[in-house]
């Protein structure tokens, strides 16, 4: 055999270019991550779905492992050839392997899969054994946005980072792949903290602005006052008191000015004598005074902010959905179609999107466990009796009633991840002398 030249024309499925190897596999539209399809192994995109019938395989003696094994026999890639293989022509610049499309695409592909082969030459297929269709990566969470299929993505903001600048960057990088987005497809962020804090900065800053001026007025009053009476106290009433003071052996004034204050004084020295012996003879009156003690305490603790940061209405609610153990996926979204109704008819003034999820939820992953994000409209447009507190009120007596589920709307802290089974980001600085694990501060690459 001569080597020959080999033409490299238009027909050949994808690209050949010097060290690539040209491969072409079928991809599936909408896989955005690979999820654990089950344990020990992943879906990989373009992959098949497949729904075995235990009746069907029982009728034709056949196992699970004999599809598994089909499949992975009849379904590979392989490389059917070499350009600039050895031995190669003299001068040969390139060396590429050739991978053409050797996989199966489409269901009716599949179902073309021999599992056996009869003696009278019939054979048995996948499809007279199982279902199989093109289907989702992962079946375990359905997201939904005001009631229609949707898929959701959870940005968490890094320690440090600027949240105005990265929602900005998100947002940006949303709109690079609109183009590129299947008809019908659109966007919505229905957790978008970005107007609550513009605002809060804004408003901030007046506040600040407006507290400077009159705490520069006051100071200026309250030092001018402080220096008049300093000055009038040391020019006139201090020489006069010393001298009162460090006179010896004089008794006290019965006339004029300070006879009238001695006097006055002594009254109300007597007066207090008399009452103190009063109150201690009696039964009723110190009890009872303490008893109201005890009430204003009460009162106060109750009316007085317990927290340092005043509750904020940021525009958004969470509202967590759980079911009982045993619920499936299919009733844990009906009731998330009852959220739904509520936040969308009921108060659907105040709401501009809501986005659930059924088989997620802050307190982990199951079938009987959902999340709903409720986005607010503008503060101007929904007005004080839709603010976020009366809403969560309304949502929680309404929800409440939904039997066989626990549905708890709850309103975000003012700072994330600050309460509401939230966290603490902490920075640790290392100042001691050396690493306790290393016993090195130079070269210590814990630090």
């Amino acid at each position: 055999m001569r080597p020959q030249r080999i033409a490299l024309t238009n027909e050949l499925p994808g690209r050949v270019k010097a060290f690539r190897t040209a491969q072409i596999r079928p991809q599936v539209s909408g896989i955005i991550q690979s999820r654990l399809f089950k344990e020990g192994s992943f879906v990989e995109k373009g992959q098949q779905l497949y729904q075995i019938d235990p009746v069907e395989m029982n009728n034709y003696n056949i196992t699970a492992l004999d599809v598994i094994s089909a499949i992975r026999e009849q379904n590979m890639q392989l490389a059917t050839g070499e350009i600039g293989g050895a031995p190669s022509v003299e001068g040969q610049q390139i060396n590429a392997t050739i991978t053409v499309q050797s996989l199966l695409e489409t269901p009716e592909e599949f179902e073309q899969i021999l599992l056996r082969v009869e003696a009278d030459g019939s054979g048995v297929t996948i499809g007279d054994v199982a279902r199989i269709e093109i289907g989702a990566e992962s079946y375990r969470v359905i997201g939904r946005y005001s009631r229609k299929p949707a898929a959701g993505i959870a940005i968490h903001l890094a320690p440090g980072a600027n949240a105005l600048e990265t929602l900005e960057a998100v947002k940006a990088r949303v709109e690079e792949f609109r183009p590129i987005f299947p008809p019908g497809v659109e966007t919505a962020f229905p957790v978008d903290i970005s107007p609550f804090i513009r605002t809060s900065i804004f408003e901030v800053v007046k506040t600040l602005g407006m507290a400077i001026g009159a705490i520069y007025r006051q100071f200026a009053i309250t030092i001018s006052a402080a220096m008049g009476i300093s000055l009038f106290i040391a020019l006139s009433l201090s020489p006069a008191l010393c001298a009162i003071v460090l006179t010896p052996g004089k008794r006290r004034k019965r006339k004029g000015p300070f006879g009238l204050f001695n006097r006055g004084y002594e009254k109300l020295e007597e007066g207090h004598g008399r009452l103190l012996k009063t109150l201690l003879k009696s039964r009723i009156i110190l009890p009872f005074v303490f008893l109201l003690l005890l009430a204003l305490s009460g009162l106060l603790f109750f009316r007085i902010p317990t927290g340092f940061l005043p509750r904020e209405d940021q525009g958004r609610i969470f509202v967590l959905i759980s079911g009982p153990p045993s619920s499936t996926l299919q009733l844990t979204l009906e009731k998330i179609k009852q959220v739904e109704d509520f936040f969308l008819d009921e108060i659907g003034d105040a709401v501009s999107g809501l986005f659930t999820a059924a088989g997620f939820s802050f307190s982990g992953s199951g079938q009987n466990v959902g999340i709903g994000f409720v986005a607010l409209k503008d503060w101007e447009k929904r007005g004080e009796e839709s603010s976020v507190f009366k809403l969560q009120q309304k949502a929680m007596q309404r929800l409440s009633a939904i039997p066989d589920a626990m549905i708890i709307p709850i309103v975000p802290p003012p700072v994330s991840a600050l309460g509401n089974a939230g966290r603490v980001d902490q920075y640790h600085r290392h100042i001691g002398p050396h690493c306790y694990i290393c016993q090195s501060i130079q070269t210590c690459p814990h630090l």
